[in-house]
């Protein structure tokens, strides 16, 4: 696949049934995990338009164990643990797609050493890093804490002008 999500061709699109094949497998849940994105926003972003703070949270297959292992209650918030367990699932299947997605030597920036780096997928080269020390510039130059690299570009320029997807 290219940086779209569904393939170029008709054919393939067709292999993608998101409506039938999704939504209308789990309406009821997908509500439920939906809600819970509205809940968790209220909670880690009050006051924000909608949106997933990546930052905040990245002990997703911990948090799903969890929440997993307390399926079939309700958390002290009133959202179903096994809803929490499904967004956490899809939060690691979404970051796993996005890590196969960095292909090497197609960006300017990688890092191969990704020793405490929480979007790694072994075996790939990293473009999700928000540890900036270990970007290395095309060049071989570094960046700096603010992402910032020894030739005066931006990671979050970078990121843009390689269609990488954060």
């Amino acid at each position: 696949m290219s940086n779209d999500i569904f393939p170029a061709t008709a054919a393939e699109r067709k292999t993608y049934p998101v409506y039938s094949g999704v939504l209308k497998y789990f309406p009821d849940a997908l509500a439920a995990v939906a809600h819970l994105s509205w809940v968790g926003n209220e909670q880690h972003n009050a006051g924000e338009p909608l949106h997933w703070s990546r930052e905040k949270s990245s002990d997703h297959h911990d948090c799903a164990t969890r929440h997993l292992m307390e399926s079939g209650k309700i958390d002290t918030d009133g959202v179903r643990h096994s809803a929490k367990a499904a967004w956490r699932a899809l939060a690691i299947l979404q970051l796993e797609i996005e890590g196969a997605a960095a292909v090497p030597g197609t960006a300017e920036v990688k890092h191969d050493n990704c020793a405490g780096c929480k979007w790694h997928i072994e075996g790939s080269t990293c473009n999700l890093c928000d540890d900036f020390s270990l970007w290395t510039a095309a060049d071989g130059g570094s960046y700096n804490a603010d992402g910032v690299s020894d030739g005066g570009r931006h990671k979050a320029d970078v990121v843009a002008d390689e269609g990488w997807r954060k």
